[in-house]
């Protein structure tokens, strides 16, 4: 069970280094996806992930810069795509979240 768990999201610096952001525990973890390609060269798979978390002003800066973060968890790193503060309310925030691999 993902509740509990702890992730780091971490923040791409000037020198496009990945350094650790912070860590926040998640709320609820739901797999919303997998797909997998075979293409001549190579096989494929991704993986989306919603991670629900609870709102930190910290988490903001994600919004308007998602290229800038990520979230490593249980080993495995994943590429924010979305963000979702429903109605700006500052309760929960859902983190979209893709793992290619």
């Amino acid at each position: 069970m993902a509740r509990g768990d702890l992730i780091e999201i971490q923040h791409r610096n000037a020198d496009g280094e990945w350094e650790r952001y912070g860590g926040i525990r998640i709320i609820q973890a739901n797999k919303t996806k997998s797909t997998e390609s075979v293409s001549a060269s190579r096989e494929a798979s991704a993986q989306r992930v919603t991670f629900r978390v609870a709102w930190h002003r910290q988490l903001e800066a994600i919004e308007h810069d998602m290229d800038c973060y990520r979230i490593l968890w249980r080993g495995v790193t994943w590429d924010i795509q979305g963000y979702d503060d429903f109605m700006y309310r500052h309760v929960t925030v859902d983190l979209e979240a893709v793992s290619y691999g």
